[in-house]
């Protein structure tokens, strides 16, 4: 089991602080490559239809950085690194070629990380295809799946019980699809929640990610 496997068990934290905090000491930060002035895109539509019903939108900035205000959604790929960041990456064992993260501050909050944690670019290759979801405690996690590693609601934690994750674009600027996750509450089981989310969002650039090629002056300014 790898490090960053181990840490998994800080469920708080989306996959991707701790790959980019596990290379920081070794890699060149990038600028980010945004020319868009204060937009934002919106980047994931979540909707719970049980224990209630709620939906919430969120966000991807432009101008985040990542470790550093990166916004409430993201996504990175080893598949956006050059040559020399992916061998940093897998010299620390954190290459992952893909890491999703959806968030909201609420009320109530949400959070949802999917990261393809025990894969190769081999097992999850760029372009559509559909991936099982698994939780914490579905014991370690297989090439090819899925695991919602931060999955938060009004202040519980779930683990994920079965779901499925759906590419219909996965490229080098970024990746757009669709999820589904029956998860249960952490700490004893007895709560249930059902989510549904789609998701189109750019590969950021910059740091690790240099050979990202999102047109990010599309963005648009939010409400």
């Amino acid at each position: 089991m790898t490090d960053i496997q181990r840490r998994m068990h800080a469920p708080s934290l989306p996959i991707h602080f701790l790959v980019l905090a596990a290379v920081l000491a070794t890699a060149t930060a990038g600028e980010v490559t945004s020319s868009a002035v204060d937009p934002r895109l919106e980047a994931c539509k979540i909707r719970m239809t049980s224990p209630v019903k709620h939906e919430w939108t969120t966000w991807w900035d432009p101008k985040g950085v990542a470790l550093s205000g990166e916004g409430p959604s993201s996504v990175h790929s080893s598949y956006w690194a050059s040559k020399k960041e992916k061998e940093t990456l897998r010299a620390s064992k954190t290459a992952m070629p893909l890491d999703i993260n959806c968030s909201n501050d609420g009320p109530p909050e949400i959070l949802v990380s999917l990261a393809a944690l025990s894969s190769t670019e081999k097992d999850l290759p760029l372009g559509p295809g559909s991936y099982p979801i698994v939780g914490k405690t579905s014991g370690e996690v297989q090439p090819g799946q899925i695991l919602a590693g931060a999955l938060t609601y009004n202040k519980g934690m779930y683990d994920a019980r079965s779901g499925t994750l759906k590419l219909d674009k996965f490229d080098t600027e970024g990746v757009a699809g669709s999820f589904v996750i029956d998860a249960v509450d952490a700490l004893n089981g007895s709560r249930k929640i059902h989510l549904e989310g789609t998701f189109q969002i750019p590969c950021r650039g910059g740091m690790l990610e240099t050979e990202c090629k999102a047109n990010k002056v599309r963005a648009v300014k939010a409400d």
